[in-house]
């Protein structure tokens, strides 16, 4: 319900970062689309993923896939789903 009450942007977009959960946030573009993506270690590279648009993915979704990603991390295991 809060993601669906920050204001969109008049031009481009803009990223809020999730304070409880570091290397997450929700991109917000002028036409009002409204998508999580994280910042994640792949095959040692620091990459931007998009995890889902927010109409079908909630806050607490998106921040148990950026938790489920690190545990893969410090594993030693790629966090990209398989293709």
């Amino acid at each position: 319900a809060g993601v669906a009450k920050i204001k969109r942007p008049a031009t481009g977009k803009v990223d809020y970062r999730d304070a409880r959960c570091p290397g997450l946030f929700l991109r917000i573009s002028a036409s009002g689309a409204r998508t999580f993506r994280a910042v994640l270690k792949v095959k040692g590279k620091t990459e931007v993923r998009q995890l889902g648009h927010a109409a079908e993915l909630s806050l607490e979704d998106a921040r148990a896939l950026v938790d489920r990603a690190k545990e893969l991390n410090r594993a030693g295991l790629d966090p990209s789903p398989p293709a």
